[in-house]
């Protein structure tokens, strides 16, 4: 479509093309109905739309709700450690181990941050467009977001 909205029936074409378990008659939840949306635009991510669907899916499929912030925060450093193993074993040589391992770890560890500020009231997006500006004015740099 021209103006960029996605059809009731666009939506359920991907959602039944991509075979995701459905049971006969169960109503698409607007969590689905928004993954299969961004599935079928393949539009770029943005942190607005990272935050929605990734805190769907927190909530639906990981039960995360009732996590305390420092259950988040040691997810997230979990994450870190994971993606820095993978960067040690990349610095001493190790076979099979590529950047690609660490993206992957740092994709978690962006989803995981993200996360943790929402279940803290934040926003990610306005966290990092205040700190880069702030470390800007700070170095005399004149990088804005």
């Amino acid at each position: 479509m021209s103006n960029g909205e996605v059809t009731n029936e666009q939506i359920e074409a991907t959602w039944d093309q991509h075979s995701v378990m459905r049971f006969p008659g169960q109503d698409m939840t607007n969590e689905c109905r928004l993954a299969a949306a961004l599935v079928n635009e393949r539009r770029k991510l943005t942190f607005a739309a990272l935050a929605e669907i990734s805190r769907a899916r927190s909530d639906s499929t990981f039960k995360a709700q009732d996590w305390s912030p420092t259950d988040w925060g040691c997810a997230l450093a979990g994450e870190v450690g994971e993606a820095c193993n993978f960067a040690k074993k990349i610095r001493r040589g190790d076979a099979g181990v590529t950047a690609a391992d660490v993206g992957k770890e740092l994709a978690d560890v962006v989803i995981y941050a993200d996360l943790w500020a929402q279940h803290l009231g934040l926003d990610l997006e306005e966290l990092i467009r205040n700190k880069f500006n702030e470390v800007s004015v700070r170095h005399g740099a004149p990088e804005r977001l």
